[in-house]
Formats: structure tokens, sequence, C-alpha cells
């Protein structure tokens, strides 16, 4: 199970979202953009210790 929200801290130019899951038990994030055509990821890493609660907190919601 994923959670996607729009990253919208800064002013990037381009409509930017986070991705947070579960890859073998660890809980990653992955910040990407979407097109017509494609999804391009911009990062990909070890959930912070904050994205990790808002993942587990979504999910169970």
């Amino acid at each position: 199970m994923t959670f996607t929200f729009e990253d919208d801290r800064f002013s990037y130019g381009e409509q930017r979202f986070v991705t947070l899951g579960l890859l073998a038990g660890i809980p990653v994030s992955v910040v990407h953009t979407e097109s017509e055509h494609e999804i391009r990821v911009i990062s990909f890493r070890k959930a912070t210790k904050r994205e990790s609660q808002i993942y587990f907190d979504e999910i169970q919601n």
C-alpha cells in the first residue's frame, strides 16, 4: 500500500508528488513528476521519521 500527495512546499516550476510506501518492510519516499507521456522519478530514498509517521498514520485510516 502507498500514500501519494502533492509536494507544494516550494515553487518548483512543475507539479511534484511524494509517494510513501514500504520496500522490503522499510519505509521509502519517492518524489516524482507526471506528464501526459511519462513519470519522471526525481528522488528515491529511505523515508525520514516524519515521513514514516505520515505513512503509518495514513494507512491506518
